[in-house]
């Protein structure tokens, strides 16, 4: 028991107040006064507010497509590599490989027939300056039309030609993935490709192309036009044994031989890419034309 020293009376030795007149005893020498704290939160951990939240999200997602970006093109390059040294050597790349492939394949056509069409122009714009000095009775005036028209002619040729050899690409690329797949999946019966990955392996053999593209438009920015010519053909060739391999390497049993696959896939390859490009090559003969005209050649 204890004393209160306000009123003297008996206290039990565990109370903190007096139950007769409410005295506050104090704390035994040793033990500190019970405080409630309060828990703060360093500045550097505090909640996000609303703005932050509503902007830290797209940052977030905007830097992570970006490293995905990246480790995308990191491993296409060490696929493209693979692929050149060995073609026929399959792996298992990104799904999008093939699809990534035919695209590039389609710009690097594009750059390298306008570089074509450029010399082209300036070929023809140097036959034309030639009827100067062939033919002194034209006057100067007519020469410097007719050098405008060609300018013009080219003009407009280039204004739809590159945005449809664009797409044109795309499609003989699409008709190719699209006969093979339907000769290795139905005519032979070889169901262990899926679409997907029948164009990796139709891009794959002929990933050596990508470079060939580039060696060709240097070739022809160097004006060396008859080798980057004969290195597009090559090009061409490889393309043709590529689709014979896509449909021809497996060990798997198939309904028919795998030659004859190959025949079927060829001929109807070929009926279609005809219709296709002589289409083409009138409404691109068409406008040569035109400007040939307007030049007065």
């Amino acid at each position: 028991m204890k004393t209160c020293p306000n009123c003297g009376s008996q206290q039990p030795e565990n109370v903190k107040f007096c139950t007769n007149c409410g005295f506050a005893f104090p704390a035994e020498p040793g033990k500190a006064p019970v405080q409630e704290t309060i828990k703060t939160q360093p500045q550097n951990e505090q909640e996000p507010t609303k703005f932050q939240q509503q902007y830290a999200e797209p940052q977030e997602t905007k830097n992570e497509n970006v490293e995905q970006a990246k480790s995308f093109a990191k491993d296409y390059w060490f696929y493209f590599l693979n692929a050149v040294k060995h073609p026929t050597l399959l792996e298992n790349g990104h799904k999008y490989f093939g699809f990534t492939t035919i695209i590039l394949f389609a710009l690097f056509n594009d750059l390298f027939v306008k570089l074509l069409m450029n010399s082209v122009a300036r070929s023809v714009t140097s036959a034309v300056d030639s009827t100067k000095s062939l033919f002194s009775a034209f006057s100067e005036s007519a020469t410097t039309s007719s050098r405008d028209a060609v300018s013009a002619g080219q003009a407009t040729l280039e204004s739809g030609l590159y945005a449809k050899l664009f797409f044109l690409t795309l499609i003989v690329f699409a008709i190719y993935v699209l006969i093979g797949f339907f000769v290795r999946n139905v005519v032979l019966g070889d169901k262990t490709d899926t679409l997907m990955s029948f164009t990796n392996r139709f891009t794959h053999y002929l990933m050596v192309n990508l470079g060939l593209s580039v060696i060709s438009m240097v070739l022809m920015l160097s004006g060396m036009k008859g080798a980057a010519v004969f290195i597009y053909f090559l090009m061409a060739l490889i393309m043709s044994v590529a689709f014979i391999l896509a449909i021809v390497i497996d060990t798997n049993p198939v309904k028919i031989d795998r030659l004859y696959g190959v025949v079927i896939g060829q001929l109807l390859l070929a009926f279609v890419v005809f219709i296709i490009m002589t289409v083409f090559a009138v409404s691109l003969a068409s406008n040569l034309t035109s400007i040939m005209h307007a030049a007065g050649l």
